[in-house]
């Protein structure tokens, strides 16, 4: 009887002291899911400023109607692959009984979200309160700025 009592005893305490590890590998799973979020919102971002961009060159002529068609497909298939993946999380989501995040905004508003800042000219991941991209070298705009240009 003493025996059986030690070995729920042990047993609870392992299982008290298992449970943050249990935790902590599906709270990674979610973080995987939302920085998988923001990376596709972002990709979309990207893709829809770019037609804005085209649409604008179209505008001042600096493109043919020939490059204008290709450039334009291209990009939309872009932002429509970024769209459907979107989507394909928000089933995942949905079937998992995990209400699915609309916008980056939600996850922007969350603690860390700073680390999830990208150069508005090459899209390379910035770390921090950067002032140039590592990666071209651009200037980074605040990030109330940035935030206003690529969630827009």
């Amino acid at each position: 009887m003493i025996y059986l009592a030690l070995l729920l005893i042990v047993l609870g305490v392992a299982l008290f002291v298992a449970a943050p590890l249990f935790e902590a590998a599906g709270g990674a799973r979610t973080d995987r899911a939302d920085s998988e979020r923001i990376r596709l919102e972002h990709e979309r971002a990207l893709a829809v400023q770019a037609l804005r961009e085209l649409e604008f060159d179209r505008e001042m002529r600096k493109l043919s109607d020939q490059d204008w068609a290709e450039l334009k497909s291209r990009l939309e298939a872009r932002a429509l692959r970024a769209m459907a993946a979107l989507e394909k999380l928000d089933r995942q989501a949905a079937v998992r009984g995990r209400p699915a995040l609309r916008r980056v905004a939600r996850i922007a508003d969350a603690p860390g979200a700073q680390a999830f800042r990208y150069c508005p000219g090459c899209g390379a991941p910035v770390c921090g309160p950067a002032k140039f991209c590592g990666g071209c070298g651009a200037p980074l705009s605040a990030p109330n700025e940035h935030d206003a240009l690529s969630h827009g």
